[in-house]
């Protein structure tokens, strides 16, 4: 009886590690590929040496700007100078990714833009 209990355990504990892996990897999958859209107002843009990474900083919270070749963006360093054209004006930022805050150093996580358009007013 013990050993049928044992084996009951065992599979359920394979049964719900299948699906944590499976839906954390649907999570990740879009993330990755979904798009949002904002309409916000750029405040600064700036490259953060220690991650070397681009952030862009707006009303609506902190964005990065990385190079992204599954997405075929590789203009990073470009569209930061499109970002400081616009510092003060409202754009439409085109984004991938989730917002995860900080759970100690080096756990935060922000979405990648890919795209900037001023917003005619």
């Amino acid at each position: 009886m013990e050993k049928k209990n044992s084996n009951l355990v065992n599979k359920l504990k394979l049964g719900a590690a299948i699906i944590f892996l499976a839906t954390s990897g649907g999570f990740g999958i879009c993330s990755r590929f979904g798009t949002d859209e904002i309409t916000t107002t750029i405040r600064n843009a700036e490259r953060d040496h220690k991650t070397q990474m681009y952030l862009i900083y707006t009303d609506d919270g902190t964005f990065r700007n990385e190079d992204a070749v599954y997405r075929f963006k590789c203009n990073s360093s470009d569209m930061n100078g499109e970002a400081l054209k616009y510092i003060g004006k409202k754009v439409v930022l085109t984004s991938y990714g989730w917002r995860i805050h900080g759970c100690g150093s080096g756990c935060t996580n922000y979405e990648n833009v890919v795209d900037i358009q001023p917003v005619e007013e």
